[in-house]
């Protein structure tokens, strides 16, 4: 009987490149030839006899069903192949729930400050139902992160802060780890099956980490974490979401090779933008090439450049890039350790969260476009994020993920020769940014003048969205654990419309945005001279001066009291500084609202 929902095969053999993984749709249950993956929506498969039921391939769908199985073997490829193997769940939370089963009472468990909202909140379930103990640290620091694994390993983080971790004054944490988990390594002499006497460097299970985090778009050093982690805590899992990279610019299980999961040829379109034809004279020889080294395809045994610098597990909500059109929830578990992988199928199947039929169906055909799509998004991400960063009025800063984001390790030292962990080039490493504007009602505004824009908490389909995390994603986490996320924080998802029409639209919203902030400019200038004499002058025809604050004509008329700046009209409109009594309207609301309450009180 089919029990588990691993595929029936791992994925051997990578065909070609990028775009040319993305189309490969392999699988079982194909007797006609049929072009795209049949759906076989049933719920149950008939056994030809009793004796022939117990060992038939399918038997139930929720175990198993050639659809899902047909999918996973494509997502193998797209993940990069390589004896990768991939699970499809319903939903990128059902992913990660998965992956959180593998811990046991009293378990730790390191993630990241800024993390999925979701995420976060099953964090906490955690917390309470099973007693696990949750560090969060700024996975961008790396000297943080080695402080909080080794105040782990010596069992001192829960009796004394991370930050007392002799780590601290290292120059090069990730050699001060190797150092100390062979210390530790050494004099263990416990059984770490047995929870009760285990050394406390078996406690650590799972260091979950998203690279770049949403919202916030930073980039962790996924190299370094992995070695550290591995080094430190040899029960501990490093798990990867990487949804808002996607596999076409990052592949977190593949680190651990020098060219970071991608051909050469891969790496020379996102360096030169694919637009040099040079190559194409040899294009028969460099496919062998990248075919066929080291581990990458016909059956070759996988040799890692950088022992334990990958991810053990990669996450994905298909519900965004994979899937492409926000017409399914599904999510991707993959790994490349079988046991892992076995461990992982068993959940999936005991709890039922297998992708059902139709929408694998939906997530194997948004796959063959995936390359296409995420290119073309961030490509214009690009150019919408530099075009924001150039106004002179209405944003406050643009924060854009970075495949060369600086880190804390010299490549060349611990990684020599190593590609960076994600691809970019002109395009960015994803199609998704956000930006502040310094004001909650100015975001708000753009937000509500934006028309090409959608306003919705998801992220990774055809169409371009905005939304504000701090009202809408991370609404339900207590404001001290949202990792920094500002409230007038606005994040953008770009969709593949003509980039110059999305110009076009956030003009008008940076120009809402713009007014309001000068609104609130003026409306503090006011309510600073409240009801004290201050010298008011007509300066140009379009600005006004309040005291020594010059503001536009049209915020100070909707941020002061007409009433207020009735007198002296005549030497107004002469331009003569005039001595009046100014009072903001919000000032004048708080008054009358006095004034109601002290009238029904008597």
């Amino acid at each position: 009987m089919h029990t588990t929902t691993t595929p029936t095969a791992a994925a051997a053999e990578t065909p070609g490149r990028l775009a040319t993984q993305c189309l490969a749709q392999p699988g079982p249950g194909n007797p006609y030839g049929a072009a795209a993956v049949p759906v076989f929506q049933t719920a149950t498969f008939r056994a030809p006899s009793i004796e022939a039921a117990e060992s038939q391939a399918y038997d139930y769908s929720r175990s198993g069903n050639p659809t899902r199985t047909a999918l996973e073997a494509s997502l193998a490829h797209v993940l990069g192949g390589r004896g990768i193997r991939a699970l499809a769940v319903n939903s990128g939370m059902a992913a990660t729930d998965a992956v959180v089963r593998l811990v046991r009472a009293g378990d730790h468990v390191l993630v990241g400050h800024d993390v999925y909202g979701g995420t976060h909140r099953l964090l906490g379930m955690l917390r309470e139902f099973a007693g696990c103990t949750v560090h969060t640290v700024d996975t961008t620091d790396i000297k943080a992160v080695v402080e909080t694994l080794a105040a782990c390993a010596e069992g001192r983080c829960c009796s004394s802060s991370p930050s007392s971790c002799r780590a601290t004054d290292e120059a090069d944490p990730l050699a001060r780890a190797r150092t100390l988990g062979a210390e530790l390594a050494a004099a263990d002499t416990t059984n770490p099956g047995d929870a009760t006497t285990q050394h406390p460097r078996h406690r650590l299970r799972l260091v979950l980490l998203e690279s770049p985090t949403n919202p916030l778009m930073h980039v962790a050093d996924l190299r370094a974490i992995a070695v550290a982690t591995h080094a430190l805590a040899p029960r501990a899992l490093v798990v990867v979401d990487n949804t808002m990279a996607s596999p076409i610019f990052q592949r977190p299980l593949l680190l651990d090779r020098a060219d970071s999961g991608f051909s050469p040829a891969d790496w020379a379109t996102s360096e030169e933008g694919g637009d040099d034809d040079s190559d194409l004279d040899a294009v028969d020889e460099d496919f062998d090439a990248s075919a066929t080294a080291d581990g990458n395809g016909n059956g070759d045994e996988y040799t890692p450049d950088f022992p334990g610098a990958a991810a053990d597990i990669e996450l994905h909500s298909a519900t965004k890039y994979l899937g492409g059109h926000h017409d399914l929830t599904a999510g991707v578990i993959a790994a490349r350790r079988p046991d892992l992988v076995a461990a992982l199928a068993r959940i999936v199947n005991a709890v039922g969260s297998g992708l059902a039929p139709w929408d694998c169906f939906l997530a194997a055909r948004g796959l063959k476009t995936l390359h296409l799509r995420v290119a073309q998004q961030a490509r214009s991400a690009a150019k919408l994020a530099r075009w924001l960063a150039r106004q002179p009025a209405g944003i406050k800063a643009v924060h854009v993920p970075s495949s060369s984001a600086p880190f804390a390790l010299a490549s060349t030292s611990w990684f020599p020769n190593a590609r960076p962990q994600a691809r970019g080039g002109s395009g960015g490493m994803a199609a998704v940014f956000s930006f502040e504007t310094g004001s909650v009602a100015a975001s708000e505004a753009l937000c509500r003048t934006v028309t090409r824009f959608g306003i919705s908490v998801s992220f990774g389909c055809v169409d371009s969205l905005v939304s504000m995390p701090w009202r809408m994603s991370h609404a339900s986490i207590p404001v001290d654990q949202r990792g920094g996320v500002p409230a007038d924080l606005v994040r953008v998802s770009v969709g593949i419309e003509d980039v110059r029409d999305l110009v076009a639209d956030l003009r008008r919203g940076v120009k809402a945005a713009a007014e309001v902030i000068e609104a609130e400019r003026a409306e503090a200038v006011v309510e600073t001279a409240a009801n004290k004499p201050a010298l008011v002058k007509v300066d140009s025809k379009t600005d006004v001066v309040i005291g020594a604050e010059k503001v536009p004509l049209v915020a100070a008329a909707a941020a002061v009291d007409v009433s207020a700046t009735a007198a002296a009209p005549a030497a107004e409109a002469a331009g003569k500084p005039v001595a009046v009594a100014t009072q903001s309207k919000r000032s004048r609301r708080r008054s009358s609202g006095r004034s109601r309450k002290a009238s029904s009180a008597a």
